[in-house]
């Protein structure tokens, strides 16, 4: 069977280290129609897979010694056994990737977590070096159907400039120098 309509969508949890924001975020997913969340600000300790009492399955990365920042996936029950793979780059970038149909092409989703203006020009150099370096690897025989990069970017993006490809003409307000940066980034 091919995966023709899935509903992503992305999150930020502020926190799932505890119990009692993990009760939070469960009653806000279940108010949400999905099939697989990006979440951002997931702040557990390292990396894993939690197998869920609703039978989803979280994946997260984090840092080792603390519970700040991370990322994750969500993945609801119906599509767990379609999960490839699961590649946690850092604490702002990860990887899933699912099965799409019998021939082995996969959907590849990148869910990212940019740090905010109050961290200096070579942390943020950092981020977009991890997610140039995860789009620019491929596995021996992997087909990607799509790729979506999907997160919390601490950006303003802002309106199109003239002769911006990577950028639609939705955008709103104005943009600003983190957003400079991502714009150029996507553009090149």
């Amino acid at each position: 069977m091919t995966l023709t309509k899935l509903r992503i969508c992305t999150f930020n949890a502020r926190s799932l280290c505890s119990q009692a924001r993990f009760a939070e975020f469960q009653a806000e997913v279940d108010k949400i129609k999905h099939d697989i969340i990006g979440i951002a600000e997931v702040k557990r300790r390292g990396s894993g897979r939690l197998n869920l009492p609703n039978d989803a399955v979280l994946l997260y990365a984090g840092h080792d010694n603390k519970t700040a920042e991370g990322v994750g996936f969500y993945v609801s029950p119906h599509l767990k056994s379609r999960i490839a793979g699961f590649n946690a780059i850092s604490p702002r970038v990860a990887e899933l990737l699912l099965y799409v149909d019998r021939q082995d092409r996969m959907l590849r989703l990148i869910q990212v977590y940019a740090p905010t203006s109050t961290h200096s020009d070579n942390v943020y150099n950092a981020f977009l070096d991890d997610v140039s370096t995860l789009l620019a690897r491929r596995q021996r025989g992997q087909r990607f159907s799509q790729t979506i990069i999907m997160g919390d970017f601490n950006a303003k993006i802002g309106m199109q400039q003239r002769n911006e490809r990577a950028l639609g003409r939705f955008g709103f307000g104005v943009r600003n120098e983190r957003g400079e940066r991502l714009a150029d980034f996507c553009n090149n």
